[in-house]
């Protein structure tokens, strides 16, 4: 790929002007074939640019931002190549968490990122979303998306979830007439298969073919009036070898590589899964995919993972299995430092297995974004395929998510079935004794439905928490890890420079730690950490007291004190209190017993987060040299 000229738009640029520009880069670089704009007018002027050039647009590929009127006559004229946006609506979104953290509803509590959805307009969908574009968006109840409504509502910030709610039917599937001549012509389609690859696709024990996928397929079957015939007896290795030869004609459920896309024609991404590490709870967290290097790392042999590691990442040790199951395994036994792979299937198999000895240790830069796949001389099938899976609502998609995936927790009871069958049954009651025994019974079934049905969602909370805690919790002392550090502390920079507080940071060593390992054993060593670990769990009781591990025996303290003065009480309090649980040391030169050494910063506008940890472990490194279990305040 050739770069060829990033130009500046700056504030006077227009269609007409984007149109002079393009014609001299052309002239100049007459091998361009791809222009992407910010914004659409921009786009437009190149394709006025090729209409007075006589240059054929089809050599051409571009796009810009904003969901102008101009660039959908565009895409619907077969001029502009696409359209993104959706950012108009944040707005809207911001409105809605606002409304809701002021009734007392905080979306902190989602424990996510709220990312504005962009959203990407082009020949397969241009029908779909130019309606909802034209409309006023007054049927849009924006109210309805908020917690006020229901404490079990998902937030759903999406311009899909937009028009599948409020504009019913805008996502028809609609067939040319030579697309559905094609599909008569072909009633039959040989589908490749991964036949063990939970909960994505697989083979039940009766041979079934079950999954995320298979869901997602059945409703294709449905629409395209198609059969699929399934791989059942290959390999996912065979089964790609016979895509590429074309014995196979789709794959349901593949990730996009440079080597595939060469045999294979993508859909777009319809679903997407983080890459992560997986390791005996033993390990620390692995900060990226470098630390990796020099070690053996379990994958599964030419899924996706395997072939990023194996071509990004020379210096890791690969150990390719035939399965999931089998991955994991070579980390349980330590043949295998670490497993990278899906989350969700390591989480089924993991669940599944009933092993309790792995966890997440790292997350990577990488996802599998699963696509559709079909043989290269199909084009025309390809884009029924983009067309049929664009037609699936976003109803459809979040009841086979919620099928399959046990983290998607949170369920409204249904009372509109509720009142549906109490209302006739009330009816009854008033005729006749015998309905009232058969209310009777039915409000008693109802109860323990919602009682089983409680109990499921305190177990898949419980499931979730867990989950949760593997990524962000220091296994052996229960405080915060290095990782949760990393998010935490920014946050509390910008809070505090918002209400003019002091922040204040302190770093902890315990005081000649190797020693007292090297007298005790490593036992009594993690004994210690867990005691120490506790009185600063102990300490640190309010909502803006943060206390992590953040390797070895270093532990970090990030607070909000009133003034200097407290802030070293605070810390001074917590040397005092490590010193009194009186834990032997006899090899320590300071102590007959356990002490440690703080050195700490305080500031009303930190610079950032790479700076007061400076400043801290300058001060850590004066409480050292002056002799050790001691406080040391820096500035």
């Amino acid at each position: 790929m050739t770069l060829y000229g990033i130009v500046d738009a700056g504030k006077s640029w227009s269609r007409e002007k984007a149109r002079q520009v393009f014609e001299s880069a052309f002239r100049r670089y007459p091998d361009i074939n791809t222009v992407w704009a910010a914004g659409d007018d921009i786009s437009l002027g190149v394709m006025d640019a090729l209409n007075g050039m006589g240059i054929d647009r089809d050599r051409i590929v571009t796009g810009g931002i904003d969901w102008s009127d101009g660039a959908v006559r565009g895409i619907r004229s077969d001029q502009i190549g696409v359209s993104v946006g959706g950012h108009m609506f944040e707005g809207a979104w911001a409105l809605i968490l606002m409304y809701d953290y002021l009734n007392g509803r905080d979306f902190s509590q989602e424990n996510t990122m709220f990312n504005t959805g962009m959203y990407a307009i082009d020949s397969s969908n241009v029908d779909q979303v130019a309606g909802f574009l034209a409309d006023t968006w007054e049927r849009i109840d924006f109210k309805s998306l908020s917690k006020s409504q229901s404490e079990s509502l998902l937030y759903h910030f999406d311009l899909l979830h937009l028009i599948d709610t409020f504009y019913p039917g805008a996502g028809e599937l609609t067939l040319t007439e030579q697309e559905r001549r094609w599909l008569a012509g072909h009633p039959s389609i040989r589908l490749g298969i991964d036949a063990d690859w939970p909960p994505f696709e697989f083979l039940d024990p009766d041979g079934r073919y079950e999954g995320i996928v298979a869901d997602y397929v059945r409703i294709l079957e449905e629409r395209l009036g198609i059969r699929f015939v399934y791989s059942r007896e290959m390999s996912w290795s065979e089964t790609l070898t016979a895509m590429e030869n074309r014995q196979v004609d789709m794959m349901a459920a593949i990730v996009p590589t440079s080597r595939r896309q060469k045999t294979m024609i993508f859909t777009k991404p319809y679903l997407n899964f983080p890459l992560v590490v997986i390791t005996n709870e033993n390990v620390d967290f692995v900060e990226d995919l470098t630390a990796l290097n020099g070690c053996t790392v379990a994958v599964v042999r030419d899924y996706a993972e395997h072939e990023i590691l194996r071509e990004n990442y020379p210096a890791i040790a690969l150990y390719p299995e035939d399965t999931t199951a089998k991955a994991l395994d070579l980390v349980v036994t330590g043949k295998a430092y670490a497993y990278v792979g899906n989350l969700a299937t390591a989480n089924y198999v993991i669940k599944k297995k009933g092993i309790t000895t792995l966890k997440v240790s790292g997350t990577t830069p990488h996802g599998h974004e699963i696509s559709m796949a079909v043989r290269n001389d199909w084009p025309l099938f390809a884009a029924v395929v983009e067309k049929a899976i664009a037609s699936i609502s976003e109803k459809e998609r979040n009841t086979i998510y919620q099928k399959w995936i046990t983290m998607r927790y949170e369920h409204g009871f249904d009372y509109g079935l509720l009142w549906k069958v109490l209302l006739p049954a009330l009816l009854v009651l008033w005729a006749s004794a015998y309905w009232n025994r058969r209310l009777s019974s039915l409000n008693l079934r109802l109860r323990k439905e919602i009682q089983v049905r409680n109990q499921v969602e305190d177990e898949l909370r419980k499931e979730k928490d867990k989950v949760k805690q593997l990524a962000a919790i220091d296994p052996l002392t229960g405080l915060f890890n290095r990782r949760n550090f990393k998010e935490i502390f920014p946050l509390e920079i910008r809070r505090v420079r918002r209400s003019g507080q002091y922040l204040s940071f302190a770093l902890m060593d315990i005081d000649y730690f190797k020693q007292y390992n090297d007298c005790y054993g490593h036992q009594m060593g993690d004994d210690a950490l867990v005691r120490v670990g506790q009185v600063l769990l102990d300490h640190c009781r309010r909502g803006t007291d943060h206390a992590f591990r953040l390797g070895g025996e270093e532990f970090g303290i990030l607070f909000t004190p009133i003034d200097p003065d407290q802030a070293m009480g605070f810390v001074e309090n917590m040397r005092l209190t490590i010193q009194d649980l009186a834990m032997e040391h006899r090899h320590s030169p300071v102590s007959d017993c356990v002490t440690a050494s703080f050195g700490f910063v305080v500031s009303t506008y930190p610079a950032d987060m790479e700076s007061m940890y400076k400043d801290a472990d300058l001060a850590l490194y004066r409480a050292k040299k002056a002799g050790r279990n001691r406080t040391e305040m820096e500035g």
